[in-house]
């Protein structure tokens, strides 16, 4: 995504893409889950037509292209074709960049699906016809019914034991696609049923990074890739993180244990009900506020909020839902927000007093930062340490806006850390911490 994106929107429009492509059976009509569906399809269509717009700048570019694989999904897939040239392939061919959350696997399964059904059609498209699939015509017999026990595996949802991926491998198999559906199917083995995430990109030893990496194909046209038999999107979209109710690649299924009996027991705490969602990651430089939240006012914890009497739990409530990303690099805040909702602040703050007070260490670029929204947006106060503002190893951003004003150049260690807060005057008693110093947090 670009940067200066209004990244509650997209996250918002991701939603809401996300739970359209993955919703089960139609809700009945005259109901009130029918009457929402029928809100949110309408609103899905129009997004789809904004998505088409000529003449316009779009911020989030593989947004947009979610959007427009919808169309092809749903809708004919020729029906953008100026000529009788391929379009739709040009156009797809452009498309090579991590889907951050948006649900461009599952969509590109519909595209390839609809373009089955139009080559089947006998005279339809002679041209593309008479070529075919290059991988598949080198599919075995073997090979063929290894892709169909997959298939029906993924149908059901019991999937092939790891070791039939195994043997495929060992053996090995015509189409290039086949052993991509091998590895991808061992990762989601790993992910599903071993409780086992991918993690860190720069950890080369994780498995689930390492089946995923080597099933990438560089060797096909994307037309093979959209009308293959093999189920690389199926499985691409089963392990994308598009929802919270299920394991992906980069989150693993919250599980919990039995201490006494040792074994897994069902966690005490309620599913995900609201955006079945993940707050997607990025770096940025700028943050605004989103439009869609209304006034900051409104979404801000008002400083007059004091703990519950009697004081409740609520940590085993909090999850992936409570994500939000106004500034933050993540969904950190969100999770801050749902915090603060539920603790509120220490006796003293507003009212006439203080405002609540942030530290945080490890602050390269303000406007990514945990207390990024806090202080730009709530009228929070504190301090932001860091011994290289502004620099990054994803992208330097010396003369990002704030970085001379607010950053005090620190290096923060266990053992200064005291003194540097007597320095800067930080009260004995404030109300948010943040330390990321990549070494001795």
């Amino acid at each position: 995504m670009r940067r200066r994106v209004h990244l509650f929107r997209w996250s918002d429009i991701k939603r809401k893409l996300g739970r359209y492509v993955y919703r089960a059976a139609p809700e009945e009509e005259g109901t009130l889950a029918g009457e929402l569906e029928a809100v949110e399809h309408a609103h899905v269509q129009q997004l789809i037509d904004w998505s088409w717009q000529k003449g316009v700048n779009y911020e989030c570019i593989v947004g947009i292209i979610a959007l427009r694989l919808l169309s092809y999904g749903y809708s004919d897939p020729f029906q953008f074709n100026e000529e009788e040239d391929w379009d739709v392939l040009d156009f797809l061919d452009t498309f090579n960049a991590h889907t951050g959350g948006w649900p461009v696997f599952q969509q590109l399964l519909l595209v390839g699906r609809k373009l089955r059904d139009r080559l089947a059609d006998p005279g339809s498209y002679p041209r593309l016809q008479e070529r075919g699939n290059l991988c598949d015509i080198l599919d075995s017999n073997e090979d063929r019914e290894y892709r169909d026990a997959v298939l029906r595996g993924l149908e059901t949802g019991k999937q092939v034991p790891a070791r039939t991926h195994l043997r495929a491998l060992s053996r090995g198999l015509g189409c290039a696609a086949g052993a991509a559906v091998a590895l991808l199917s061992l990762a989601l083995d790993l992910v599903r049923d071993r409780g086992l995430y991918q993690g860190s990109q720069k950890d080369g030893d994780n498995l689930v990074f390492s089946y995923v990496f080597s099933a990438q194909p560089n060797w096909s046209p994307f037309f093979d890739l959209l009308t293959t038999e093999w189920p690389i999107w199926e499985l691409l979209s089963h392990l994308a993180c598009v929802d919270s109710s299920r394991p992906c690649a980069t989150r693993s299924e919250v599980r919990c244990f039995a201490s006494a009996s040792r074994q897994r027991a069902a966690c005490p705490h309620d599913p995900p009900v609201l955006q079945r969602n993940f707050a997607a990651c990025g770096e940025h430089d700028i943050c605004t506020w989103p439009e869609a939240l209304g006034e900051a006012a409104q979404w801000c914890v008002p400083f007059s909020q004091r703990p519950p009497s009697p004081r409740e739990p609520f940590l085993l409530r909090l999850g992936h839902d409570d994500e939000e990303r106004v500034c933050s690099q993540c969904g950190q805040d969100g999770v801050i927000r749902a915090l603060f909702a539920r603790v509120g602040f220490r006796e003293g703050v507003g009212e006439g007093g203080p405002a609540p007070f942030y530290v945080e260490f490890g602050a390269r670029k303000p406007g990514m930062l945990n207390s990024a929204a806090l202080r730009q947006f709530c009228g929070w106060e504190g301090l932001l340490m860091d011994s290289q503002p502004g620099e990054t190893p994803h992208g330097a951003c010396p003369g990002c806006p704030g970085v001379a004003e607010l950053v005090r150049v620190e290096f923060v260690t266990a053992e200064n850390v005291v003194s540097l807060f007597h320095k800067h005057g930080v009260p004995r008693d404030f109300d948010l911490l943040t330390i990321d110093v990549d070494y001795n947090d």
